[in-house]
């Protein structure tokens, strides 16, 4: 027999008398505590999923310890800009180890067939008939259509005369020659 619990934001599958590690839980070492979240039961064939969670379930577990855990290392390091920053984190926990499981739900009896008395039903009136077979007016030829005008084609841009020597030039040019 098994559970599956959600505690902490976590979910976890415990057996009886197992042993784990969950987010920090309230209360004493020693202690006994309830976990109501069970999502689901399995004793056997027998399978019980709750919807999210089993209505009456519960897992009974008694507190071992508390604890926390290894030091996670932050870093955060950009290059070339003398620029650090380091922290760690140690997270809490509470070491549990499972006494009970209990999916209190009531054993489901076998459904018997309802039998229901069929009475007998009215005769709906036949509907009116509707003659579908009509003659459809007959079809007019459509006019063709008439061809759209032909695209008259642009004329070419000119092309575009070079640009006469700016003064600077000419200028150069007479020095070059005169001197």
């Amino acid at each position: 027999m098994y559970a599956v619990i959600a505690t902490g934001g976590k979910q976890y599958r415990v057996i009886k008398s197992e042993t784990l590690r969950v987010e920090k839980l309230a209360g004493e070492e020693g202690s006994k505590v309830e976990l109501d979240g069970v999502l689901m039961v399995v004793d056997g064939d027998n399978v019980e999923v709750g919807t999210p969670m089993l209505d009456k379930g519960t897992v009974t577990a008694r507190i071992k310890s508390h604890g926390r855990g290894k030091k996670m290392e932050i870093i955060k390091f950009r290059r070339r800009k003398h620029s650090r920053t380091q922290a760690g984190h140690r997270q809490s926990y509470t070491e549990i180890e499972v006494t009970d499981i209990k999916a209190k739900s009531a054993p489901k009896a076998k459904a018997e067939p309802k039998v229901k008395a069929e009475e007998p039903k009215a005769k709906a009136e036949p509907k009116a008939k509707v003659d579908t077979k009509k003659k459809a007016a007959p079809k007019t030829k459509a006019e063709p259509k008439v061809k759209a005008e032909a695209k008259v084609k642009a004329e070419p841009k000119a092309r575009a005369k070079p640009k006469a020597k700016t003064a600077t030039k000419a200028k150069d040019k007479d020095l070059k020659d005169g001197a």
